[in-house]
């Protein structure tokens, strides 16, 4: 039971980093469902020292989607915790806000799926009599489905958190959550409007995040296998090419996932200063004082 807990933590911090429908995409399931089809590692799933490979620094935040709030990985980090002063009581909520979430993860995944797939047709008689080009419409409905049922329970656990932190913490983390993000996160409508961004700053920032997500999407083909691409994001893949097989053992994923990291992280902060260089001096001027005291965020595998 214990195991299975810690399994699941796992897996909504992850789900946090990379977004719902990158999660669903690698058929990250429970330790028990994993054994029932193919064991560790198996076609089925993804065991808890898998997973833990998943959450080293660098492939987190590698794979981590800059659109998205990561609050719930970022308390969840000792050198986070420090900065923001958690005391004792606070961590015991806060670790049990995290296993719930954890738990929660599993229920919220199955759900989007099922709204995902009423909301494109996919299943049903009018999907095989749609065009292609009708059924990519659908796919992107299904994927703007999926993205707002988790950005949904994402925001009611954003909530929980903001619940357990004072004033000061919540507005710390909010700018070590930006600094985490980095200036890609200005593609979010929010923030774009906060700094005033121009229609044509908009339009670049956008593709840069939208660059950085098409490698992560090829890059989750590469690890897990499984060459179609579903989120419609991801470079295409050669039809005649056999798909690349999934790695099974937490040494491995570690081999296919180590080179992987390294080039999304590069291309990360690349595409990162490419996005601060198109600020005026007035805008850095707001996003400084949103993002706040610069901070070093610690290796902690």
């Amino acid at each position: 039971m214990l195991q299975n807990r810690r399994f699941l933590t796992r897996v909504g911090i992850f789900a946090a980093a990379v977004g719902l429908s990158a999660t669903l995409s690698m058929a990250v399931v429970s330790p028990g469902a994993a054994q029932g089809r193919g064991g560790a590692g198996g076609r089925g799933g993804m065991n808890p020292e898998m997973m833990a490979v998943m959450q080293s620094f660098g492939m987190i935040r590698a794979m981590a989607d800059p659109m998205q709030s990561q609050l719930l990985i970022l308390v969840n980090r000792d050198d986070v915790r420090r900065e923001l002063l958690i005391d004792g009581r606070q961590r015991e909520k806060l670790a049990t806000q995290q296993e719930g979430y954890g738990a929660g993860i599993g229920a919220a995944m199955q759900s989007a799926f099922q709204k995902a797939r009423a909301a494109g047709g996919q299943g049903t008689a009018n999907w095989q009599n749609m065009t292609p080009e009708e059924r990519t419409a659908a796919r992107q409905q299904m994927q703007d489905t999926r993205q707002t049922a988790m950005n949904e329970f994402q925001d009611g656990q954003n909530k929980q958190i903001a619940a357990i932190l004072r004033p000061d913490q919540i507005k710390r983390l909010a700018q070590l959550d930006l600094q985490w993000r980095g200036a890609l996160a200005l593609a979010d409508p929010t923030l774009a409007q906060q700094v005033k961004l121009t229609s044509d700053q908009k339009v670049q920032i956008t593709a840069l995040t939208q660059a950085l997500k098409t490698e992560q999407g090829g890059s989750r083909r590469a690890a897990f296998g499984g060459g179609r691409n579903r989120g419609g994001n991801a470079a295409p893949v050669d039809p005649n090419a056999a798909p690349p097989a999934r790695p099974t053992t937490p040494e491995e994923l570690t081999t296919v996932l180590t080179p992987v990291a390294v080039s999304l992280e590069k291309l990360r902060v690349a595409n990162n200063t490419k996005a601060v260089a198109l600020l005026t001096p007035e805008q850095m001027k707001v996003w400084n004082s949103l993002t706040g005291k610069p901070f070093r965020f610690r290796d902690q595998q």
